[in-house]
């Protein structure tokens, strides 16, 4: 009698780890660099095309002016050694925008994702990976994805 409740005790603690040798590997995100956006802020004037290039010749993928002195950017390095008076700080996470009755979306709600303009090709293999985990399978196309214009998917 007193060993029934010690073998549904060992069976409940183990479980767990022994489900976790028999999941099947989907893909991990490490197979892509982690890169991710980023936000640089001249200490003092506003961007121009000099500042953009410099940006631009350091590895960093400027994407966007968000105002006259902040850049958004992305870049997968984690020290970026620019010869400009910047502050650099990981950028705001994107917003969720309800539709007009506010709700969040249910199953069969068609969601437009808007991606930020002037990603590169990497940016779009992780994004791809990311929403795997979603069960959101999409092929992005990399020429689209450098455009000037922002980049949607509708995804159900």
């Amino acid at each position: 009698m007193f060993m029934r409740p010690v073998f549904l005790l060992l069976l409940v603690l183990l479980l767990p780890l022994s489900t976790a040798f028999l999941t099947v590997d989907v893909g991990s995100p490490s197979s892509v660099v982690e890169g991710g956006e980023i936000e640089i802020t001249l200490e003092e004037g506003y961007w121009t095309q000099a500042n953009w290039n410099e940006v631009k010749n350091n590895g960093v993928s400027p994407l966007r002016v968000i105002s006259p002195s902040t850049l958004l950017a992305w870049s997968d390095s984690k020290e970026i050694d620019l010869d400009l008076p910047v502050e650099i700080v990981e950028a705001q996470s994107a917003q969720y925008k309800a539709g007009l009755d506010g709700l969040q979306p249910v199953d069969g709600d068609m969601l437009r994702l808007v991606l930020e303009p002037r990603l590169p090709e990497m940016a779009g293999q992780q994004l791809s990976q990311q929403l795997a985990f979603f069960s959101i399978e999409i092929e992005i196309d990399n020429t689209l994805l450098s455009s000037p214009i922002p980049y949607t998917i509708l995804v159900e």
